[in-house]
């Protein structure tokens, strides 16, 4: 709402007189007195500007329209300046975060997720707490067969017993096994029996 101060408009004092006095304009002082505008004393201009209504009131009224501009090849501004919001030809609103994601590939439209895991190498026949608590086992990777009837067996706890998850024939051939697998006490594997192998467990 904009309040604007009163105004006292006087016609000309030679009446039928085509040459008579111009318009003089006045406005009302703070003490309620007309006071005449000039060049040297211009009638003040105040306001407020606000809204129809108060946030979280039931909506009323025409609203403000808020325009974009279209520009088939993208403006550059400098320091300071100010900028038109920029639209498409359909008049969508462009958008962009001006910067690449962390391991986005623009170029071949790819957005790149890797799993990254902690390894724990193991070559003797031994019980091993890999993780203490929740995790996730990626996978174990046979490096070096044992021998013997050898086993690798893994638990979801913190001592070699519990919940079971794998038991592994370590003799059978070299490679990797994946599991991607969840543990919520704790990651322990037991390699037992014979010659042992060499394994490369990844977890996190």
């Amino acid at each position: 709402m904009a309040t604007i101060a009163n105004f006292t408009v006087e016609g000309p004092s030679g009446a039928g007189s085509p040459a008579g006095n111009p318009v003089a304009i006045g406005y009302t002082d703070g003490s309620g007195n007309v006071v005449a505008a000039s060049s040297t004393n211009p009638a003040p201009m105040t306001g407020t500007v606000t809204g129809n209504v108060a946030s979280g009131a039931t909506d009323s009224g025409n609203p403000v329209k808020v325009a974009g501009k279209y520009n088939a090849s993208p403006p550059t501004f400098t320091d300071g300046q100010r900028g038109d919001m920029q639209i498409d030809a359909a008049g969508n609103v462009k958008e962009t975060l001006a910067t690449l994601i962390a391991g986005e590939d623009i170029p071949n439209n790819r957005l790149y997720v890797e799993t990254h895991g902690t390894a724990n190498n193991i070559s003797s026949n031994t019980t091993t707490v890999v993780k203490s608590g929740a995790g996730l086992l990626h996978s174990i990777t046979i490096n070096t067969k044992g021998a013997s009837s050898n086993t690798a067996t893994v638990y979801d706890n913190t001592a070699g017993s519990g919940t079971k998850l794998a038991t592994i024939d370590t003799t059978s051939a070299i490679g990797a096994l994946a599991y991607n697998i969840v543990f919520s006490t704790g990651l322990t594997i037991v390699t037992a029996t014979g010659t042992a192998p060499d394994i490369t467990v990844s977890y996190r």
